[in-house]
């Protein structure tokens, strides 16, 4: 509901005269390659691309307004999906349901969903003639679970069962991440617009960070194609798990907006 509202409201501020400041809302798609781990009590869970998890291009949705001076702060709003599946073989002994899998003995199932909210607020440091630079405070929302399952045979008196015993375990994230962020934008042309924008923070064991850089041409009127690489990075502690990953690849799409 809090998101909804945020989006509504970004939607209301763009439509409002040019006097009241810029806008953008941009839809592509990010085809992104995951990294890092899941570690549990010693053991590790690769998320690597090359352990046999694999990502798909996921949509990349941002809403942006840019305030023109006075009272009103930059707002920002966006949503992203973060996926994976795939099996790989075990290369560690951990527990899977309180069931033992061995190295080397199985094949491991893993999938991936969580969804990634943000929000952000920020106020304007310098507004040139064609760089403006900004800081403020991102919100990001993290919200979904991670499966993972595998067989282990069990033997009776050494002899092996027919039927192997499949178990499932269910790793769960419900995690809010505020973040201080920094952005930079550069307009040399009036159809040409560069937007580089980041954030870092850390707390004890647990951090994380994005770095976005995007690059718009003018297609007609306020339509603009834009491309780019985006970065993401977190490790997250939840008992008796660690999430320790990151996804980064290349962002493709559309924005309407008047800067």
């Amino acid at each position: 509901m809090l998101l909804k509202r945020t989006l509504a409201g970004l939607l209301l501020l763009a439509a409002l005269p040019a006097r009241a400041g810029g806008y953008e809302a941009f839809a592509g798609a990010w085809d992104y390659a995951a990294g890092g781990q899941i570690e549990q009590g010693g053991s590790t869970i690769s998320l690597d691309d090359d352990s046999g998890i694999h990502t798909n291009p996921q949509v990349l949705a941002l809403l942006r307004y840019r305030s023109d001076g006075g009272w009103m702060p930059d707002l920002g709003a966006g949503y992203v999906h973060l996926g994976a599946a795939g099996t790989y073989l075990a290369n560690s002994t951990f527990s899977i349901g309180g069931i033992p899998i061995t190295r080397n003995r199985t094949q491991v199932g893993a999938g991936v969903n969580i969804n990634d909210f943000q929000a952000s607020i920020g106020w304007r440091l310098y507004d040139g003639h064609s760089l403006r630079l900004a800081a403020g405070v991102g919100m990001e929302y993290l919200a979904g679970h991670a499966t993972f399952s595998g067989t282990e045979t069990v033997s009776l008196a050494g002899i092996p069962l027919p039927v192997p015993l499949r178990q499932a375990q269910l790793f769960t994230v419900d995690q809010w991440v505020p973040m201080p962020q920094l952005r930079a934008e550069w307009q040399p042309r009036p159809w040409l617009h560069f937007d580089l924008s980041g954030g870092y923070v850390w707390e004890g064991s647990q951090r994380a960070g994005q770095l976005r850089a995007l690059g718009e041409v003018r297609l007609w009127r306020q339509l603009w194609l834009g491309a780019g690489y985006q970065y993401q990075g977190y490790r997250v502690d939840v008992d008796p798990y660690v999430l320790d990953a990151h996804v980064s690849g290349p962002v493709l799409g559309l924005s309407l907006a008047r800067w």
